[in-house]
């Protein structure tokens, strides 16, 4: 027995042996580790410090059995991974399966993930939506699923709202963090909602998506305020797929007199007064608040820069436009 300076494990080490390859491809993933032949054992190295596999993180240790069966695979095998993403980190999940994609292209990998960076980041390959199930008792008898054979030509910046949605979208305005949407996800339960920050970025997400439909299922439908739109605006709006409210903003709701007499009756059952009391004080504070120096035009300068906003974007020429313009 040669032990530890063995044929083999020189071999092992030597410019583009299995080795190499594996320490290329954690590199690739973003880990700041490499495997070496200490003593004729195969080892970790970090930090200058060198140490046994078994000590290794989870997530290295598994993204090293993933790569070590990837190298060692016959040609044309079918690879099925399954939720990486619960034994990987965020951060390395793209970065070491888009790796392993480029270094066995010979091979099929079929992956099952949540994350929808990943999806996003090879628009090229088929991907395939699980949108629901369908169950038989305790048995899945049925899913409802879109294939897309590619979504190179959905735009990048909509790839993502489309990958992680249901079949029907709603673009609002505003964020996640916004006071509108807890109100949209009550009113659209069913629906997948995304935020876009103006009426004219939900107006560009809806007709991007809907001049792409050939190459997906989903439904793709805009909701914006109103801000005091005229009835020729709102119309085009329609026609495009976005819906402008009848009320200037959707937190109108919270003033409309059946909320108001909804949210009262609960109250007054709390702190044991007649609803009607209630709802007197909150319009009367309401007033006093609209009545200090300066409320009046604040609310009347905002909806103004709206408007001006809105206008200056829409004047904008779309790329399509400012190609086919003659210089």
């Amino acid at each position: 027995m040669e032990g530890a300076v063995s044929s083999a494990i020189v071999r092992l080490q030597s410019k583009s042996s299995p080795l190499d390859r594996v320490n290329r491809l954690l590199q690739q993933a973003n880990l700041p580790v490499r495997t070496i032949i200490d003593s004729g054992e195969l080892k970790a190295a970090r930090d200058g410090n060198i140490y046994s596999i078994s000590q290794m993180s989870d997530g290295e240790r598994t993204a090293l059995i993933l790569i070590a069966d990837a190298i060692a695979a016959k040609p044309a095998s079918v690879f099925l991974i399954d939720e990486p993403e619960l034994h990987l980190h965020r951060a390395i999940i793209v970065p070491l399966l888009s790796a392993l994609l480029a270094e066995r292209s010979d091979c099929t990998m079929i992956i099952s993930t949540h994350e929808l960076a990943l999806a996003n980041s090879h628009p090229e390959s088929p991907i395939i939506l699980v949108r629901s199930c369908t169950w038989n008792g305790r048995i899945p008898s049925a899913w409802t699923i879109d294939v897309l054979r590619s979504s190179e030509s959905i735009p990048d910046d909509l790839r993502i709202d489309l990958l992680g949605s249901l079949q029907t979208i709603l673009f609002i305005e505003g964020t996640s963090s916004s006071r509108d949407q807890p109100l949209y996800a009550t009113l659209f339960p069913k629906v997948s909602l995304r935020h876009r920050s103006s009426c004219m970025d939900v107006r560009r997400a809806v007709v991007g998506l809907r001049q792409v439909e050939a190459f997906h299922h989903a439904r793709a439908f805009g909701l914006v305020d109103n801000d005091s739109m005229d009835d020729a605006y709102k119309n085009k709006l329609l026609a495009e797929g976005v819906y402008a409210l009848s009320v200037f903003a959707v937190e109108s709701l919270y003033y409309s007199p059946e909320v108001m007499a909804a949210v009262a009756a609960r109250q007054g059952e709390t702190f044991k007064v007649t609803p009607d009391t209630l709802i007197t004080a909150a319009k009367e504070k309401a007033l006093s608040t609209l009545r200090q120096n300066g409320k009046v035009e604040h609310l009347a300068a905002r909806v103004a820069e709206r408007h001006m906003r809105d206008k200056l974007l829409e004047a904008i020429p779309s790329r399509m436009e400012m190609v086919g313009t003659d210089f």
